[in-house]
């Protein structure tokens, strides 16, 4: 079976994303308690909830945005299409995995407690086979600002905090993480990631 992987962010997020999801039945079975946005830089963004058991994309940040997960277009082709389409390639498929890193993106209680109040961007650098991808989480529906804190990572480590296979305290003592900045900030934000 040949899967393809879109380049276009609008076509990867508002079809292949969620055909994908509906596929695996991996949503939430709860509706989310509020949207999270991605948003690519100079692209455009989509805006994501669960609603009776479907993924609901609309285009844009809409103003009950909880938090924005935002890249660069070429992040995003790096870290997504390449990277899913080389996952694809060893697997033979869409690899159950592939989709827990969107997990993040829906919005329980315990994520809009966390963005609630919550100010100022947080940036992640993710380290994979000597390429730099730049993520930043900004909590609520704003326009994000500069970071007030940088959180430097292997791609696998943020994966597994993602999925709850790693965590922060362990990746600190192990030297895998390494925060520039506010730290409480950084540890504030991270509850948005799992």
């Amino acid at each position: 079976m040949s899967i393809l992987i879109p380049s276009d962010p609008s076509v990867f997020f508002t079809e292949f994303l969620p055909a994908r999801f509906a596929e695996s039945r991996a949503l939430p079975s709860a509706d989310t308690a509020g949207r999270a946005a991605f948003v690519v830089d100079r692209v455009g963004a989509w805006s994501f909830q669960v609603r009776n058991e479907v993924l609901e994309v609309e285009e844009g940040v809409r103003p009950e945005t909880v938090m924005q997960v935002g890249v660069s277009r070429s992040d995003f082709d790096g870290l997504f299409v390449e990277r899913t389409r080389r996952k694809v390639a060893e697997a033979g498929g869409i690899p159950a995995d592939l989709l827990m890193v969107f997990l993040p993106l829906f919005v329980d209680q315990k994520k809009k407690a966390v963005a609630d109040g919550a100010e100022g961007s947080l940036r992640v650098d993710l380290d994979d086979h000597g390429a730099t991808y730049e993520v930043t989480l900004t909590p609520g529906s704003g326009n994000p600002t500069e970071p007030k804190t940088i959180v430097r990572m292997r791609l696998e480590d943020f994966l597994g905090l993602m999925t709850g296979d790693r965590g922060i305290p362990g990746l600190l003592l192990r030297g895998r993480l390494k925060i520039r900045g506010e730290t409480a900030h950084a540890l504030r934000l991270s509850g948005l990631l799992g």
